[in-house]
């Protein structure tokens, strides 16, 4: 009987039709929890945290490649925004080819020039890696590689946060606006079986599995002065 008043004290209380105070002192004793209980539980949740979030990922960087960093031994992929993979070319301003992926990790690297990076964690992605936001002298390396062509915005994670400093880098033609380029995320989905396949027969490839073998016959009878993908 006494813990069936209990009960139905406890529920109007949370309703606010009883004081809190009346299942305390009232009806209901005040449970008692040992105080050492709470602590081993809080050293519980504690240990079981990732290590990625655990550390401090503070310190020297190694450069992956141009959005992958390496601290102490942990994997970090710079959030919102994707840089071409190591093995990916562009075409630069000359309509020459160029290692563009090899690039940005170059460049990244000559910019942070083994001062101390700083990040902060915001998830794991799915190869295990820690996902964060990082910096260096004040100075956000995703920004950074974005403002100078190095990457581009990736909407699909980032929401356009860097749509704006994005917009600014291609209409100074900086790094790959400079030229052309696939999208790292779609060169990633394309066929290349070797890395010497040139930029004009990945978007070729592209262009075919995507909008027909056709396409150009199409473009040509919807544009009669525009120029056929070669």
């Amino acid at each position: 009987m006494a813990n069936g008043l209990c009960l139905a004290a406890r529920r109007a209380a949370a309703l606010g039709l009883l004081r809190s105070g009346t299942t305390r002192e009232g009806i209901c004793p005040r449970p008692i929890i040992p105080k050492l209980l709470i602590t081993a539980r809080a050293v519980l949740i504690f240990a079981l945290m990732p290590v990625a979030f655990a550390d401090d990922l503070t310190g020297q960087a190694s450069i992956i490649d141009g959005d992958t960093l390496e601290i102490h031994g942990t994997r970090i992929r710079l959030w919102g925004m994707n840089a071409p993979e190591s093995s990916q070319l562009c075409r630069g301003e000359d309509s020459l080819p160029y290692r563009c992926g090899a690039k940005a990790a170059n460049d990244l690297d000559a910019f942070i020039a083994g001062r101390p990076v700083s990040c902060i964690p915001i998830s794991l992605d799915q190869y295990g890696r820690t996902v964060a936001t990082c910096s260096v002298g004040g100075v956000h390396l995703g920004e950074w590689l974005v403002r100078n062509g190095l990457a581009l915005d990736w909407p699909q994670y980032s929401k356009g946060n860097f749509d704006t400093i994005q917009r600014e880098a291609e209409h100074a033609g900086r790094g790959m606006w400079a030229g052309s380029y696939v999208e790292p995320w779609l060169y990633r989905v394309s066929p290349h079986p070797n890395d010497d396949l040139t930029v004009k027969n990945r978007l070729q490839i592209f262009v075919d599995r995507h909008l027909g073998p056709d396409v150009n016959s199409r473009c040509r009878a919807m544009s009669p002065g525009s120029v056929p993908i070669r």
